[in-house]
């Protein structure tokens, strides 16, 4: 193999392995986005890793609804590191994600709108 040969290959290489990096970039994102979910709970706490709420679902059932992310600019507006905003309800839009190896999600909440 001469020296023109192996750069070309190595360009196509690093090509496709950059397209497919994209690409499965481009596929979480759908992802996301395709698995967004909206719920209405009223914020209980925050326990220094996860932000906790209270919801009812439509038996009238309580149950708890934890999200262990939250877009900065959301804490920014509000302050659910504090105590100031429990008992407030909020409508709640989310998407959870697999976390890889342990098979389970992660919620992160994408928008918060004050009831």
């Amino acid at each position: 193999m001469n020296l023109l040969t192996l750069l070309v290959f190595t360009c196509i290489s690093s090509i496709s392995i950059a397209n497919f990096s994209i690409i499965n970039s481009f596929e979480s994102t759908v992802e996301v986005i395709q698995n967004e979910k909206k719920i209405t709970a009223i914020f209980d706490s925050y326990d220094g890793e996860t932000y906790n709420f209270i919801g009812t679902d439509t038996y009238g059932e309580e149950f708890f609804f934890i999200a262990e992310k939250i877009d900065d600019h959301l804490l920014e507006k509000f302050d659910l590191k504090s105590d100031a905003l429990q008992n407030t309800t909020f409508e709640i839009q989310y998407n959870e994600v697999p976390s890889g190896d342990t098979g389970n999600t992660i919620i992160t909440i994408t928008n918060l709108i004050k009831v």
